[in-house]
Order: C-alpha cells, then structure tokens, then sequence
C-alpha cells in the first residue's frame, strides 16, 4: 500500500515539474529553474489515497479509501477539496 502511495506522489510531482519547467520552442538558454508546490490532498476518511491523473485546470483524480475500508473515486480541486465520486458503477 506504500508503495501505490509513493508512485502516486511521485506522478503528481513529475507531473507539477513538467508543468512548471515551461519547457518548449520558446524556452531560453538559461530558464529559471522550475517552481512546484507539493500538496497533501488528503483522503475520503480512511489510511490512504493515489491521485492518477490531473489536468491543466490542476483538478486531480484518483481513489481514496474510506473510514469504512471501501474504495472510492475522487475528484480534488483546489478551493473545493475531495469530492466523494461514489464508485462509479462498480460494487
């Protein structure tokens, strides 16, 4: 379970550096080096949560645990927190 946490994290990290770097067609010859802010999302209750994706807008998806052990999507959005997503159709 640590280590689905730690992938986790280390893909929103990647992921918030590349968005930082501003890497590109017009990047100079000495860009400033790149700025991130590590941001604990939290859980829907329970021990553990994974982000598995986010968009430019900075809206992240994932799957939290519950205080009653189930597991359940999210969508975590700055301002707004975790949203409990249900299950998605699944049991």
């Amino acid at each position: 379970m640590h280590e689905r946490i730690r992938r986790s994290f280390t893909v929103v990290v990647l992921f918030l550096l590349i968005l930082a770097s501003g890497s590109g067609p017009a990047a100079t010859a000495n860009p400033p080096a790149p700025t991130y802010t590590i941001i604990d999302l939290g859980t829907l209750g329970g021990s553990s949560s994974i982000a598995r994706s986010i968009n430019a807008r900075g809206q992240v998806v994932g799957e939290s645990d519950t205080a009653a052990g189930l597991q359940r999507a999210f969508l975590w959005e700055a301002g707004t927190g975790m949203q409990d997503l249900g299950t998605l159709g699944a049991p």
